[in-house]
């Protein structure tokens, strides 16, 4: 709120909520300015994009972008002075804002807006220097990832398509020495066309990426599906798939961020439009009705690839098989183990190819987690969905889950019940008690009809039919203890 003084609340929040679930989180700092640092009216909705006042100052330590960025990443290193209370998993990635370079294009204006930051490249990068040099003197060891471009690394211009989208290009920023003050390179990126894998789209844009990185590492901060509306949620699993193990062949492709893991609910969670794994209800029904996520089809796809690919790390690049131009076909080898990722780049029919498994016999799985049978090798029909061959031959398909929450009327966060006895009967029968917060789940279910209750309580509703199909979205298997007082979770 001023100069030396921080409101630290709503970051220690969210870096012990990423402790207590193990998450390594990238910390954008920045992405807004005070009015106090830049000298707007402080009734001015839009100034936050202006550059600092004294960013140009000298000594840099004296700068308030500088006292700022070492004082966050103080806090936050884990080294025992002066740190967040409780902190035991220390930040060590951070980006110095997101998308700096983009004008608001979408508006159609001549010359658009800037977005997130209202500067010259030469004023970008001296934001870098600045809080680059803040960070390597509070913690040595973390490190920088920049600078987060909406343009692919490489960039020669700031036109699309006859409209200004950015302040400045990748050449500028190079040429101003932006290089100088990242550890880690990263830009965003999504494919924007249909026909994007038949189009090689990923192998253009990475090739410009590593002609333009400067021997450094890339992490792409942000890409996820972008297509049609009506693209069915198997078209989206299947584009994650394939970007996956494009960015995973190159080795310099260190990370990739998928966007987005969780977004508001439409007013139909089912809506295919829907870009996230997960959606929940945000605004003045949430509180009393949330956590209660609905999972979309594309988590499975991301949990049974996960699953299948568990024994390599980022680190293990795969082997480029080639049978003909129109497949895309990776092989992982570790430790004796041997699993494949094949799949037709064309959106539609299929092609066959000839795949030698040095005569082992291998388990065929599905984008979703089917158990496709055996293969011994030879011909291998591919169609648009990713297909994996792993010799690892003890895959269960039954990976259906049940979850939900059970809570009292309270319409509070923390109104989930713990230790209750909830029952689903169907194809199995299974029991599960309730967490801490009223979460309970149930795993490993073959697919079929259920019907889930809480034991010895009377709730609303009394029960739940939930069907259990991998390609369908599931969650929100929810129940509210009856009692005095009113809470509404209709979705």
């Amino acid at each position: 709120p001023a100069n030396d003084v921080y409101d630290w609340a709503k970051w220690d929040l969210l870096v012990l909520s990423a402790q207590n679930h193990n998450v390594t989180l990238l910390a954008t700092i920045g992405n807004g300015v005070p009015a106090w640092a830049n000298g707007t009216n402080p009734v001015c909705t839009s100034c936050w994009r202006e550059k600092p006042l004294d960013l140009w100052a000298n000594p840099i330590e004296t700068t308030a972008w500088y006292k700022y960025v070492h004082a966050f990443v103080e806090r936050y290193d884990g080294d025992g002075f002066q740190d967040m209370p409780g902190l035991q998993k220390p930040l060590k990635y951070y980006e110095m804002y997101n998308e700096p370079d983009l004008r608001q294009g979408w508006t159609h204006l001549p010359e658009p807006a800037a977005h997130q930051f209202n500067g010259n490249v030469n004023d970008y990068v001296r934001l870098s220097a600045v809080g680059y040099q803040a960070l390597k003197d509070a913690d040595p060891s973390a490190l920088v990832v920049g600078p987060a471009t909406a343009q692919t690394a490489g960039n020669p211009d700031t036109v699309i398509n006859g409209q200004l989208w950015f302040m400045w290009d990748w050449p500028e920023w190079m040429a101003a020495g932006g290089l100088n003050y990242v550890d880690i390179v990263s830009f965003t990126r999504y494919p924007d066309t249909p026909n994007w894998d038949a189009e090689n789209y990923v192998d253009f844009f990475l090739y410009f990426a590593d002609n333009n990185r400067g021997g450094k590492p890339v992490w792409l901060t942000e890409t996820g599906w972008s297509g049609s509306s009506t693209d069915p949620s198997q078209t989206k699993a299947s584009n994650f798939a394939r970007f996956t193990f494009q960015a995973w062949n190159h080795t310099f492709v260190q990370r990739f961020f998928w966007y987005s893991y969780h977004e508001p609910s439409f007013p139909d969670v089912t809506n295919s439009a829907a870009k996230a794994l997960i959606s929940t209800t945000q605004g003045p029904h949430a509180p009393g009705c949330e956590p209660d996520p609905y999972f979309h089809p594309t988590y499975r796809a991301v949990e049974v690839l996960v699953d299948v690919f568990s024994a390599f790390t980022a680190d293990d690049h795969p082997a480029v098989i080639s049978p003909n131009e129109n497949v895309r076909v990776y092989r992982f080898d570790k430790d004796g183990q041997t699993v494949w990722a094949a799949w037709n780049k064309a959106t539609s029919g299929t092609q066959n190819i000839n795949l030698d498994t040095n005569g082992r016999t291998v388990r065929m799985i599905s984008l979703f987690g089917d158990d496709l049978g055996t293969f011994n090798g030879g011909n291998l029909v591919l169609g648009p969905w990713p297909i994996y061959l792993t010799t690892d031959l003890t895959w269960n398909q039954n990976i259906g889950r049940i979850t939900g929450r059970v809570r009292t009327n309270s319409q509070t966060f923390g109104n989930g019940v713990p230790g209750l006895t909830v029952h689903a009967a169907g194809p199995v029968t299974a029991d599960a008690l309730t967490d801490a917060d009223g979460n309970y789940v149930f795993s490993g279910l073959p697919e079929g009809s259920y019907t889930v209750t809480v034991t010895g309580q009377s709730t609303t509703p009394a029960n739940r039919p939930v069907t259990v199909d991998r390609e369908t979205p599931w969650g929100r298997t929810s129940f509210t203890i009856n009692g005095a007082g009113s809470l509404t979770c209709d979705f």
